[in-house]
């Protein structure tokens, strides 16, 4: 589940378990989205979640274990990112 904010173009992502996996462009490509908080109890970020989006920063909580394929490809304006200390695998292109 998430929430966005049109004002600051803010997604909030909360919940528990695995996100989604998308086969191409996520809901979030079309939003314009340039920050996003995950809640702690997400355990993954769905392939193609972020994919090609503006995303300029993101917090990962340490529930996360799995970012899948290309989460954050083509994410140009996302210059960094800080790697939960539970994280197991990192899909191709992610």
């Amino acid at each position: 589940m998430y929430t966005f904010n049109t004002a600051t173009k803010e997604v909030i992502i909360s919940g528990s378990g695995q996100m989604y996996d998308w086969t191409q462009e996520s809901p979030f490509y079309d939003l314009g989205v340039v920050s996003c908080i995950i809640y702690y109890g997400a355990t993954s970020i769905g392939s193609y979640a972020f994919y090609a989006t503006q995303l300029a920063s993101i917090t990962i909580p340490n529930s996360v274990t799995m970012i899948g394929h290309c989460a954050f490809y083509k994410c140009s304006n996302l210059l960094s990112l800080t790697l939960p200390d539970g994280l197991i695998s990192i899909g191709d292109l992610a």
